[in-house]
């Protein structure tokens, strides 16, 4: 069990941008808000929702902020001059190589719900229709996952047959079955996070009295743990029951962490380089750094990981929330939303009181 602290790295805090103060591009006025905790790439570049004077939209953060991809003005592809709304719901994006991807519901009436994308074209504003959720279609959808120039989506199709399935696009069309979860299950997470030509997925069967968590694509696949079988490491041998909606994988199946469950345990873990999974932090471990407290609570979706390592976000037992990293070897502190906590933006201090972070890898 890994409970060592290094001292809080060195980091340097970049303004994406700030309520009050940075212009809406394209637009009028200045942003009042944003949306959901925004997502990164590795390379640096930020996707993220805001708005303000009625202008609403997605953006991107590429060396310097910001461009907009699309906003309330910006004409659906195919969509006979209906408009892009439901920004204010606009909580699935994704951004990989500076492209993004995205699902939002447009303005003609019955509304309907479409998923889009700027991957693998020539600019990060030429946004192209990748699928559209339609009742006769789809039942449900998860959030949209960038790799690349490819698109994943995972969801549950009626055509040809109802069936559970990780499409993947690139530019051409649908791969209607990139991976399926198999005969006679069903998907247990909402996010297709795939690398490659590989996804991993969470997967029932209530028939089977299976649940397991698997790596598949390109005609293999390798099941990383089985529940009520495999145990949490870091713990006194206590089983996998459930794992969390999120799941990221890279380095093409290679890499990958998730939040699990057991009897009375949360955990963060993952899997380096092919080997087997480790323990990264749990609500038996103290928090390094705080006395007398406790990791509790591991964020489902405000976890990133990038060449084997992590940052994530958890919570203590007194309210106190955390994002820490394992980037060399030892959790350390980013961030804690404490008042007597400050990150220096822009040559000045600022107090952290509440932060959110995003999935991705």
């Amino acid at each position: 069990m890994n409970s060592s602290f290094s001292a809080e790295l060195p980091i340097q805090y970049e303004v994406v941008a700030r309520s009050g103060v940075t212009p809406i591009p394209s637009g009028a006025g200045r942003f009042t808000g944003f949306g959901a905790p925004p997502a990164i790439d590795d390379a640096g570049n930020v996707a993220f929702t805001g708005g303000g004077n009625s202008e609403f939209g997605v953006y991107t953060a590429s060396g310097v902020c910001c461009q907009k991809v699309v906003d309330n003005h910006t004409p659906i592809p195919s969509g006979g001059g209906a408009t892009f709304v439901g920004f204010d719901f606009a909580d699935s994006y994704d951004i990989d190589g500076g492209r993004v991807a995205f699902r939002l519901t447009h303005s003609s009436y019955p509304l309907r719900v479409g998923f889009y994308s700027s991957a693998g074209q020539s600019s990060p504003t030429d946004v192209v229709e990748v699928a559209m959720f339609e009742d006769s279609e789809w039942s449900e959808a998860g959030d949209p996952w960038v790799d690349g120039d490819s698109v994943a989506i995972m969801g549950r199709r009626l055509i040809p047959s109802d069936h559970y399935t990780i499409l993947r696009w690139e530019g051409g069309g649908l791969s209607a079955n990139f991976v399926d979860p198999g005969d006679g299950y069903i998907f247990g997470a909402t996010q297709a996070s795939i690398s490659g030509d590989v996804a991993i997925f969470g997967r029932y069967s209530a028939a089977l009295r299976s649940a397991e968590v698997a790596i598949a694509g390109g005609g293999a696949e390798e099941t990383l743990l089985v529940f009520n079988s495999t145990p949490i490491p870091g713990t006194n041998g206590v089983k996998f029951t459930d794992i969390s909606t999120h799941l990221a994988v890279e380095r093409g199946g290679q890499d990958a962490a998730f939040v699990g469950y057991g009897s009375q345990t949360r955990a963060l873990v993952k899997r380096v380089a092919g080997g087997a999974l480790e323990n990264v932090a749990n609500n038996s471990m103290s928090i390094p750094g705080a006395a007398n407290d406790m990791f509790q609570l591991f964020s489902e979706s405000g976890f990133s990981l990038a060449n084997g390592q992590v940052v994530f976000s958890a919570s203590g037992l007194y309210g106190r929330e955390w994002i820490y990293t394992d980037i060399g070897g030892e959790l350390s502190v980013l961030l804690v939303n404490e008042a007597n906590n400050t990150i220096e933006l822009d040559g000045v201090l600022e107090q952290v009181t509440r932060f959110e972070i995003g999935p991705h890898a």
